[in-house]
């Protein structure tokens, strides 16, 4: 078992709007190869740039509340590493290093950040993931949580094509995602390869836990003050209080678990 934060997203605001839409007007590059970044141009003169080293994405939009923002997101691991490639889940004693590889980025795509300029945490995927040593075995536990309901949140259940096979389960609101179940290993197989049909095969199956936290504007904390969290309880959500099988109920205890006896869940560095 292991856990960690996936994607991250870093939101900057009080920047200069003018100096900003400029990006939409030119033709932005990396000051560190030379090659021409992908620009997406937005209505009202937003944009969003991709950095190929990390897969990083830096956008520039209007937020619900009709205010503009500078945003970023991207896998941590794959943001700290500058390597897009890597899925690995990242500590979140790294948040704080997260932002400021951010910051370098952007800068290396034209985009500047001053330093006076907080940062806050859009968004964090925080994950655990089990292995099972088969697919019966992975598929016994999907089905397990599907029967699963949490107070307010729709769920979503998605099997591979053609076939009963539980691929992934989703519970979500009005504010998108709140909580995934996967299978990860599928997943990364489909990605890599353009597989269109499921693959079978015997091999170590990986399923991932994601709670998708995504504060509201008013909610959204600095790096620092986000990971001083108590991050197991922020992670269970309403997991802790559901009513679970037998079957699954064991399994899920563990993956939180992994968060509950995580120094930094408590806002400590681990040694």
């Amino acid at each position: 078992m292991s856990y960690g934060i996936d994607t991250v997203s870093y939101a900057f605001r009080g920047l200069d709007p003018d100096e900003l839409r400029q990006i939409a007007e030119k033709q932005p590059c990396s000051s560190i190869t030379g090659e021409v970044l992908p620009l997406k141009r937005l209505s009202q003169g937003g944009w969003v740039l991709r950095e190929p080293a990390s897969g990083m994405r830096l956008g520039y939009t209007v937020d619900r509340q009709g205010r503009w923002l500078l945003w970023s997101e991207a896998r941590l691991a794959a943001l700290l590493a500058g390597v897009m490639k890597d899925e690995s889940l990242a500590s979140p004693g790294d948040l704080c290093t997260g932002e400021w590889r951010v910051r370098e980025a952007a800068a290396s795509m034209g985009v500047f950040i001053p330093d006076g300029i907080e940062a806050t945490t859009r968004r964090c995927d925080l994950a655990s993931d089990v292995t099972f040593v088969t697919t019966e075995d992975s598929q016994t536990f999907l089905r397990g949580v599907s029967a699963v309901n949490l107070p307010r949140w729709k769920r979503v259940v998605t099997t591979a094509p053609g076939s009963s096979v539980l691929e992934s389960l989703a519970w979500v609101t009005t504010g998108g995602i709140q909580l995934r179940l996967y299978d990860k290993t599928e997943e990364t197989k489909r990605r890599k390869k353009g597989l269109v049909k499921r693959s079978i095969d015997l091999a170590l199956r990986v399923v991932r836990l994601e709670r998708q936290l995504r504060p509201k504007k008013e909610e959204q904390l600095c790096p620092a003050a986000f990971r001083a969290q108590d991050l197991a309880a922020r992670f269970a959500g309403p997991l802790a209080d559901a009513a679970l099988g037998t079957v699954v109920a064991a399994t899920l205890e563990r993956l939180i678990d992994l968060w509950r006896n995580a120094e930094f869940s408590r806002g400590i560095e681990s040694a």
